[in-house]
């Protein structure tokens, strides 16, 4: 989801940006309109999705890391098109502070991150539910292949601009090659910690959480802690699993290369060790504070009605 700066060329990078316009507009208009609680619930949606993409995950069977997405779930609890503004605002500060993806590239982030994921996971769980589907398990296939359509349309968009290159084809297999071992054991932990978020909403705060989400069969409530033990079984406890380079980096960034597009430097530089944790820090406090209070607003707010979708 964080393709870099000068991965893309600034042609690309334009049509995804003005693709992106339309989609901002109409939810800075919503926004505008939205009451006081839905504001507060998509300042909790951006600290969530800022987490979630900033704390990478080791996946050391492939030599890699990633990040989870967020806005799957996300998506189907606030609904498809909420998303934009808050994985918007999440990106840019993650290009200005961390060097993580870029300003000419933020268009394309924005869009696979904060309306493809959401939308896929969203039709998903609609599909789902028309073969009554529903309940933990439709969740839980609806976030995974939400995750999976994010980066899914982060190499079609890298292939199509590496293309004069080589064929479209050649570069759309290159990177969905590298991607496959780090983002298929990470879509199977994504969709397995989205379901147990939505039956823990559903439990503790269930005006949260859409009708079509609550139900679910025995067999169905029983599947959370086996698919959460595979899913953490395909990681390793190995302490140097930290120290492994981001998917991002190894597989965007590689292919660009490979195609002689030298990615520019991030935005924020390269900031020292001591520099970086600092900012960290400082980023997850600003994150538990806004979810503290979102949370407690939540508490002592009169009940939401449960959307039907």
């Amino acid at each position: 989801m964080h393709l870099a700066e000068g991965t893309l060329p600034l042609t690309h990078a334009a049509v995804w940006t003005a693709a992106a316009v339309p989609s901002l507009a109409a939810g800075v208009a919503r926004l505008r309109r939205a009451t006081e609680m839905d504001r507060a619930l998509a300042a909790m949606a951006a600290a969530v999705t800022f987490a979630a993409t900033l704390v990478p995950v080791p996946i050391p069977i492939a030599g890699m890391s990633s990040h989870l997405c967020a806005t799957p779930v996300l998506g189907l609890l606030l609904g498809r098109s909420a998303l934009l503004i808050p994985a918007t605002v999440v990106l840019a500060a993650q290009a200005l502070l961390f060097g993580h993806g870029g300003l000419t590239t933020l268009g394309v982030n924005a869009l696979t991150l904060g309306l493809v994921g959401p939308a896929a996971a969203a039709s998903a769980a609609t599909l789902l539910g028309l073969i009554r589907l529903r309940g933990p398990l439709a969740v839980f296939l609806a976030c995974t292949l939400g995750h999976l359509a994010v980066y899914a349309v982060d190499a079609v968009a890298l292939a199509a601009a590496l293309a004069q290159q080589q064929p479209f084809t050649h570069w759309l297999t290159v990177v969905g090659v590298g991607l496959a071992p780090v983002q298929l054991p990470l879509a199977l932990l994504e969709g397995t910690a989205s379901a147990l978020l939505v039956a823990a909403l559903a439990r503790r705060r269930p005006a949260l959480v859409p009708a079509r989400l609550h139900h679910a069969s025995a067999t169905q409530r029983g599947v959370g802690l086996p698919l959460l033990l595979f899913a953490l079984g395909m990681l390793s406890a190995d302490p140097a699993a930290a120290e492994l380079p981001g998917a991002d980096d190894v597989v965007f960034g590689g292919a660009a290369r490979m195609a002689g597009r030298v990615a520019d430097a991030p935005i924020a530089g390269r900031p020292e060790e001591e520099v970086g944790r600092s900012t960290f820090l400082v980023g997850g406090l600003v994150v538990g504070i806004v979810l503290g209070r979102g949370w407690a607003r939540l508490r002592g707010a009169a009940p939401r009605r449960s959307r039907a979708e």
